[in-house]
């Protein structure tokens, strides 16, 4: 992070940030919890590292579906590359693919633009792209690149980032998201290697001097196109069976209130039949005495006087 030289009287002696180095992208785990590396044979990155030590899988950060990897071509400004890697990492991407040859280095400049993101996305290495989405397609994984949609014709390899098939890319298969240098973008070659290109949709009256968006900024647009809309729909399934939960708690609630209330009504009525009779049984007792009592007394006997 220093570049070398002695920070506020310290000096740290730390190993490099690693890339592991490999050939091409294997197949997703059944569960969709990892997903397999085929590891090079050589260290090109020229880290030290020892191959048969590396981990041939890497953990997908949403098994809830299928894992994004974000793959850069030719990206030369290592602030660009830093604040691609922070939000790779913030929106959820499973890894970093780098071109080893021809991408700027993991230098102070990329790790402080980084802010700390590096040491928790894992970062691959590549020398050879189109050996890589060759081997990598056929394990299964689509290869969509960031390319405006040309002028003079209409293709349907060129769709917008509000398509459907970006909208649902990841509910059918592992993506990896290929973004380009930012002088002049993908190269044609790796692009007509790619299933789709995706454009970003501008405002309809923006200038035609400003034509594009920064790299990082265009790879943070199309990573939320990809995978916000799963985040956005769980989170709504979520929010929804939150919100039938709650309903029948509620109705629950009212139907034990209505019961309860029923059910007291019922016992002040039983209560109040219960007194009607029993003012009635001594009503009538009182009644009985009193008949009782007229006919002990012999009308024929005179009245005493006084």
């Amino acid at each position: 992070m220093s570049d070398s030289r002695p920070h506020n009287g310290y000096v740290l002696e730390a190993s490099k940030l690693p890339k592991t180095p490999i050939i091409s992208l294997s197949k997703v785990s059944f569960d969709k919890a990892t997903f397999d590396l085929q590891i090079a044979q050589n260290d090109f990155t020229e880290s030290g590292l020892v191959l048969s030590e590396l981990s041939n899988s890497v953990p997908n950060r949403s098994p809830t579906r299928y894992p994004l990897v974000l793959m850069l071509d030719e990206i030369l400004d290592p602030g660009n590359l830093g604040a691609i890697i922070r939000s790779a990492y913030f929106l959820g991407c499973s890894a970093l693919l780098v071109t080893e040859r021809n991408c700027a280095p993991l230098s102070p400049t990329c790790l402080k633009s980084s802010v700390g993101a590096s040491e928790y996305l894992p970062i691959l290495a590549h020398v050879t792209p189109p050996r890589l989405i060759e081997a990598s397609k056929a394990a299964g994984w689509k290869f969509f690149a960031a390319a405006p949609r040309p002028a003079k014709y209409a293709s349907s390899r060129y769709i917008g980032m509000e398509h459907g098939l970006v909208r649902s890319a990841l509910e059918n298969g592992p993506v990896v998201l290929l973004m380009g240098g930012e002088g002049e973008g993908l190269r044609e070659s790796i692009k007509k290697m790619c299933d789709k290109c995706i454009s970003i949709t501008a405002a309809p009256d923006v200038d035609r001097g400003v034509d594009s968006l920064n790299v990082s900024v265009a790879a943070g647009v199309l990573m939320q196109a990809l995978l916000g809309n799963m985040a956005t729909t769980a989170g709504s399934k979520a929010a929804d069976k939150e919100a039938v939960v709650e309903d029948i708690k509620s109705e629950s609630g009212s139907v034990a209130t209505e019961a309860k209330a029923a059910a007291v009504k019922e016992v002040a009525a039983v209560e109040e039949v219960a007194v009607g009779e029993s003012t009635g049984a001594m009503e009538s007792m009182e009644e009985e005495t009193a008949e009782a009592e007229a006919e002990a007394v012999d009308p024929t006997e005179p009245a005493k006087s006084t």
